[in-house]
């Protein structure tokens, strides 16, 4: 009971994919009492994500979740997390550690894994055979608990989840850039600060290596396009374009650097109009925004001649933010979602 700013010593989240990150992380917040040897937790319960937007949770227990983590945890094994210059990081124990000379605690983290099994009135009942009965994606999701294995599309996604797993299960296979193959390109998607971190994409052809993450607090508030610059600078190779999205109008001083420096560099602004057309010719593209996401659906299109040159990293978050936006048909153009819309759904930034 209470308002805002009230503690409560145990809150509980049922079905917690359908919660943003963000909205877990704030009400999680008031997790706390004046009470002297009380106990503080949060305690959530949910199924697989089966859409992008509940894909955080397999992020945030990575450990358990992602079969790709290197330390693995075990069903019921706690492990010690804390937030250090903005990234959160594992530690062992609560600590104390410090952060900028300020000490800290680490708080515990543990995933228990369930099956219809472990509930025995319900396993009793023929609820097993409705589970049974599902779809395969929701089935590996509902019904063996498989997080990595439940996404699934959304009417009128605009680049497939398959096609996304497909180029990720191709990268596994060649987890290095091809022989003799030059960095092409950078994306580099400028943070001010805040809370957004700066990103960097390079790419070589079509393969791609894990994308490079500048946390906010990193980046200095009064001069982030300096930083920016020097930060692509030092990872640039073979004299690769770089690509700065200027959207959001932070990457207006990262371009002007880098041009000062003779580097590169191309303004992507999301906003303009587009003069091209699906591969086929028949539609239009409403803006620059959706014609990059067409082209690239187009490039990881498995049916093509020779099949798709793309290889994307097996990032769990990755496939969420391409799998999330949706597109529509209007008057002979294809329109995508918003970036806002996209953000409003998944509660951050893709």
């Amino acid at each position: 009971h209470g308002g805002k700013g009230v503690g409560k010593d145990l809150i509980c989240f049922d079905e917690l994919v359908d919660f943003t990150e963000s909205q877990y992380v704030f009400i999680s917040t008031w997790n706390r009492t004046t009470i002297p040897g009380q106990r503080c937790r949060v305690v959530s319960t949910t199924n697989p994500p089966t859409t992008p937007e509940g894909m955080w949770v397999i992020k945030r227990w990575a450990a358990w979740l992602d079969p790709k983590h290197p330390k693995p945890a075990k069903s019921g094994e706690i492990r010690w997390y804390v937030n250090i210059s903005g990234q959160e990081q594992e530690v062992e124990g609560r600590g104390p550690y410090y952060d900028e000379g300020r000490q800290v605690l680490a708080k515990s983290r543990c995933f228990i894994r369930s099956t219809l099994e472990d509930n025995p009135d319900l396993a009793a009942t023929d609820y097993g055979a409705t589970l049974d009965s599902l779809p395969p994606e929701m089935r590996a999701a509902f019904r063996d608990g498989h997080f990595d294995a439940g996404l699934k599309d959304q009417p009128f996604q605009l680049i497939p989840t398959e096609w996304i797993r497909l180029a990720q299960k191709r990268w596994e296979e060649h987890p290095h850039p091809p022989n003799g193959v030059p960095m092409c390109a950078i994306g580099v998607d400028v943070s001010g600060g805040g809370s957004d971190p700066m990103m960097m994409a390079p790419r070589y052809d079509g393969w791609y290596p894990a994308l490079i993450e500048i946390p906010a607090k990193s980046i200095p508030a009064d001069s982030p396009g300096k930083f920016a610059a020097g930060q692509v600078i030092m990872i640039r190779r073979n004299q690769a374009i770089v690509v700065v999205d200027m959207g959001g109008g932070y990457g207006g001083s990262c371009y002007e650097q880098l041009k000062e420096n003779l580097i590169n560099a191309q303004a992507y602004k999301g906003a303009e109009k587009s003069v091209r057309r699906t591969k086929d010719g028949q539609l239009k593209f409403s803006n620059k925004r959706t014609e990059a996401l067409w082209t690239f659906r187009e490039a990881l299109d498995p049916t093509q001649p020779g099949g798709s040159p793309i290889m994307l990293p097996p990032d769990q978050m990755l496939l969420a933010d391409l799998a999330t936006a949706t597109f529509k048909p209007e008057r002979g153009e294809l329109v995508a979602e918003s970036k806002e819309d996209v953000c409003a759904r998944l509660g951050r930034s893709p």
